[in-house]
């Protein structure tokens, strides 16, 4: 707690403000559960505000969860896909099949972090679903 009172007073003294309404804690669950030092937690305040507790929250873009798992972050993704392909279509609906293609591998798979290497064998399945799904 003690920490926190002094970044607090160090971000006022650089005119730094601190939205509380916006800023979460979590705490993430080690994988061996044999080594949770406590279920509960006290409160975090800065500057006369508590800060609240979360299990998910989005950072940068991505999601972020108390487990480390990017299960919530993949969807996010495969729903992307769908949407851009749908945009896809309904734009270029008269276009050729090559250059829907073109279009698609452009515009529609544009994964930027490589975390979703590990659910690659899954996110191909929805990737020929969605190529599938453009050139009917």
């Amino acid at each position: 707690m003690r920490t926190l009172s002094v970044l607090y007073a160090h971000a006022l003294e650089i005119n730094l403000t601190l939205n509380t309404q916006k800023t979460v804690s979590m705490v993430f669950s080690p994988r061996n559960r044999h080594r949770v030092v406590a279920n509960e937690f006290p409160v975090f305040v800065v500057g006369g505000s508590p800060i609240k507790f979360v299990n998910r929250f989005k950072y940068l873009g991505h999601i972020v969860t108390e487990s480390l798992s990017d299960d919530d972050d993949v969807l996010r993704e495969v729903k992307n896909l769908f949407v851009r392909t749908n945009t896809l279509l309904q734009k270029f609906h008269k276009c050729s099949v090559s250059v829907k293609i073109v279009l698609f591998k452009s515009f529609c798979l544009g994964f930027y972090d490589v975390a979703l290497g590990s659910h690659i064998g899954y996110m191909q399945s929805w990737i020929i679903t969605s190529v599938s799904f453009l050139l009917q």
